[in-house]
C-alpha cells in the first residue's frame, strides 16, 4: 500500500511465522482478539483510504466514525488482526 511518501507492506502470519521467534514474546492473533498492537495512518481520505484497504485484503472493524474534536476515523483488520485506525489529521494552531 502505497502511503504518501511511505510503502506499507503486510505479511500474513502464514508467511511471517517462521520468522516470528526472532520477535521475542509474539502472540498469535485469532477471529476473537486483535493483535496486540496498532498503527495508526492519517490521511484526508478516511472512507476512500479504507476501501483501498478492504480491497485489498484487510477486514472491516469500525466504520466511519466522526469524533466530537472534528477528526474522522475507521477501523480495519490486517491479514495477521493487526488493528489498523484510519484518521484525519488533527492540527492545532
Amino acid at each position: 500500500m502505497r502511503v504518501g511518501a511511505a510503502t506499507l507492506a503486510f505479511a500474513s502470519i502464514e508467511l511471517a511465522n517462521p520468522h516470528l521467534g526472532d520477535a521475542g514474546s509474539f502472540i498469535l492473533p485469532d477471529d476473537v482478539r486483535s493483535s496486540p498492537a496498532s498503527i495508526t495512518l492519517f490521511t484526508s481520505d478516511v472512507a476512500a483510504t479504507t476501501a483501498a484497504v478492504i480491497a485489498a485484503g484487510a477486514r472491516p472493524n469500525v466504520g466511519l466514525v466522526d469524533k466530537p474534536w472534528e477528526q474522522t476515523v475507521a477501523y480495519a483488520l490486517g491479514p495477521s488482526s493487526l488493528l489498523i485506525e484510519f484518521a484525519t489529521p488533527i492540527f492545532t494552531p
